[in-house]
């Protein structure tokens, strides 16, 4: 539904980062832009493809900006201004940028428009840092925790009551978790779940507990996968 704004109400400063962008007419393009205070929000930056313009370099995605804006009486915002806090995404490595790039589409696709999440800001913001500095498996950790804590904000936290750690289970989105025999594919040790659920992920259930993960987030994604899952 369109939310009509009673004002025009000018915004600086505003921390965010881009999630997505295309181009728009000509010379200009639209930037989905995931904002502290202001949650996603379209800008429209106009001249922003214009090969001499003299705004700021072109936008960057993982790149964190502070933003200037008018909002008005559509739901596309105008941007005025943007400039960058911190910029390390030119150093990340190919396998680097197939995470951020998930982290991206996972937001666009779960996030609603104008609906602030501070908590989720700041776990996205620190979940890049990390996926800068972090090895292959640190990261992938990361993005379980970074997955974990997006359901338990955005009201579809993981249960993990009543979990033993001596036994094995599996998990049914109808069910929750399942108590099963030590050898069912997939399965997880109750240890692994006390330690994921205790922010730690076990090295042997690392990749159940990423097969776990897809499964929790399908009702916030829908039937329609995610592209970026393919890239790694």
């Amino acid at each position: 539904m369109t939310v009509f704004k009673s004002q025009i109400q000018r915004i600086h400063a505003e921390p965010g980062y881009i999630l997505h962008i295309r181009p728009y007419r000509e010379t200009s393009a639209i930037l989905d832009v995931f904002t502290k205070n202001h949650g996603r929000i379209h800008l429209v930056g106009r001249g922003l493809r214009k090969s001499s313009s003299k705004k700021n370099r072109p936008p960057e995605l993982f790149t964190k900006y502070e933003f200037a804006f008018v909002s008005s009486h559509s739901e596309l915002y105008t941007l005025t201004g943007m400039e960058v806090v911190n910029d390390c995404a030119h150093l990340f490595s190919p396998y680097q940028l197939c995470c951020c790039l998930y982290l991206n589409e996972l937001l666009l696709r779960v996030l609603q428009r104008e609906d602030a999440h501070h908590e989720v800001f700041v776990d996205y913001q620190t979940v890049l840092q990390n996926i800068y500095q972090r090895s292959h498996e640190s990261i992938e950790i990361n993005l379980r925790l970074f997955e974990k804590k997006l359901l338990q904000n955005l009201g579809y936290g993981i249960c993990f009551n009543n979990i033993k750690a001596e036994e094995f289970y599996i998990f049914q989105s109808s069910k929750g978790f399942v108590k099963v025999l030590r050898d069912t594919k997939d399965s997880i040790s109750g240890k692994g779940l006390k330690a994921f659920a205790n922010d730690e992920v076990l090295i042997e259930d690392r990749r159940a507990i990423k097969k776990m993960m897809r499964e929790t987030l399908l009702p916030l994604i829908g039937d329609r996968p995610l592209k970026t899952r393919e890239l790694f």
